[in-house]
C-alpha cells in the first residue's frame, strides 16, 4: 500500500498519528499499510481519519490527491468534459 504511505507523508501524518486518530497502535497500523491487501472497511477509517477521499488510497498514480484538484475528465455516455474537484 505504497499510496497510503505517500499521502501520509505529503500531508505530514506520522504513523503515530494514523494509529491515535483511528484509536489503533502504532504497529498495527504499520502492519496493515505493509499489508498487500487491506479490507474496503479499512481503507475507509484510514481515509477518513486522513480526511481523504478512500478512491485516493488505490490510485497508483505519483500525484499529490491535493495536486488533483479541477482534473479535466470525459463523460463516457455523451464525451462531454466533466471537471471533478477534490475538497
Amino acid at each position: 500500500m505504497e499510496r497510503i504511505k505517500h499521502i501520509l507523508k505529503s500531508k505530514g501524518v506520522t504513523y503515530a498519528e494514523l494509529a491515535s486518530r483511528m484509536g489503533l497502535s502504532e504497529q498495527s497500523i504499520k502492519q496493515t499499510i505493509n499489508r498487500d491487501s487491506v479490507s474496503t472497511a479499512t481503507l475507509q477509517r484510514i481515509a477518513s481519519a486522513i480526511d481523504v477521499p478512500a478512491w485516493t488510497l488505490l490510485d497508483d498514480s505519483p500525484e499529490d490527491p491535493s495536486s488533483m484538484n479541477a482534473s479535466p475528465l470525459v463523460c463516457p455516455h455523451c464525451g462531454k468534459a466533466i471537471t471533478v474537484e477534490l475538497k
